[in-house]
């Protein structure tokens, strides 16, 4: 009877886990969808004050290696002078 019992309550424990694993598991895509949308609209409210303080140009990234044009000899004399 205790055999029985126990299996009887872990069969109930999987039942609940798997109930709630499928909730869980619907829920993802529209929680997702959300803060997807979420970030989006902190995105454009950062470009929309960022660009907005710069002025009319708007954010420029800083310079890469790879697009620097200036040499370290052509640097080095600028600040020298």
């Amino acid at each position: 009877m205790l055999m029985e019992h126990e299996s009887i309550k872990l069969k109930s424990l999987e039942e609940q886990y798997q109930a709630e694993l499928r909730e869980w598991k619907h829920s993802l895509k529209p929680r997702k969808q959300k803060l997807e949308d979420d970030f989006a609209a902190e995105l454009e409210e950062q470009a929309q004050f960022y660009t907005g303080s710069v002025g009319a140009g708007g954010y420029t990234a800083p310079l890469t290696d790879r697009s620097s044009s200036l040499s370290r000899a052509s640097t080095a004399s600028y600040w020298s002078q």
